[in-house]
């Protein structure tokens, strides 16, 4: 890390699950002090997430008018009120995650800019579980949804990957299928990347990949992390993550190694 020049940052992206927050999903405690620190020297801060919009306004609420929300692995950028990307999946590919999610029995939310939507599950332990990332309404048919859909979200309470992605993985072909975690495989629309955005962002602002740093754990974060200068994978990031990331930290989510490898950077 020595060849970074901090002096030259002028923005860092930070993930949440996994990378920022511990596996309880509790912030740090010293959060607010580093942001507060990193914001002063004119350095912005992108919360780039999978989560819904909803949740990151709700979960940064201090912070909305001073952070850049990226949600949805980048299907909706948000800076102090004003949206400034926006890209949709398709209805047509709606329709073939759910179709073939049907035979694995696998439940799925379809993210919304107010709501998420379910479909073919009652399990309340479900609907416990997602309530930290979204206002949920369950619906019978698809064709009561009226609404634009940013990504949909598969899930399993275990090894997703296995039980997800390996046999869905053909789906590839019309939309991009990413591991968003243990539990979570996300079918986003082509092309449309945490990365992706991220150079979208980079060209808004005027800022070149020299200057940006980012923070990442699982395999939605691989185009981010390749995006930039420096890019890091936390030390409990998947293996991919670790191979093409430029640096490693030297703790995990639940030592705080993201703002702690940021606080000694920056000598916070």
């Amino acid at each position: 890390m020595q060849d970074i020049n901090v002096n030259d940052i002028r923005l860092i992206a930070l993930d949440i699950d996994g990378t920022l927050v511990n596996d309880q999903k509790e912030f740090p405690h010293d959060f607010g002090l580093t942001m507060d620190a990193l914001l002063k020297k004119n350095i912005k801060i992108i919360i780039a997430s999978g989560r819904s919009l909803m949740a990151l306004k709700r979960d940064f609420k201090d912070y909305v008018d001073r952070f850049v929300l990226m949600a949805e692995n980048g299907g909706i950028v948000v800076d102090r009120g004003s949206t400034i990307v926006q890209h949709y999946l398709d209805r047509s590919c709606i329709h073939q995650v759910i179709d073939a999610l049907k035979p694995l029995s696998i439940p799925s939310v379809m993210s919304g800019l107010d709501h998420g939507y379910v479909m073919d599950s009652d399990d309340p332990q479900f609907f416990d579980h997602i309530r930290v990332y979204y206002d949920a309404i369950k619906l019978d048919s698809l064709d009561e949804l009226n609404d634009d859909v940013f990504k949909v979200s598969a899930f399993a309470w275990r090894d997703s990957r296995n039980t997800i992605y390996e046999p869905l993985k053909y789906l590839g072909a019309t939309m991009d299928v990413v591991v968003a975690g243990d539990q979570w495989v996300d079918f986003n629309p082509k092309g449309v990347s945490k990365g992706n955005t991220l150079k979208e962002i980079m060209a808004y602002y005027g800022l070149t990949k020299e200057q940006c740093m980012a923070f990442g754990d699982q395999d939605n974060d691989l185009t981010m992390i390749e995006s930039v200068s420096h890019g890091f994978a936390m030390k409990n990031a998947t293996d991919n993550l670790k191979a093409k990331a430029a640096y490693i930290t030297d703790k995990t989510n639940n030592e705080n190694g993201c703002v702690c490898t940021i606080r000694k950077l920056f000598s916070i």
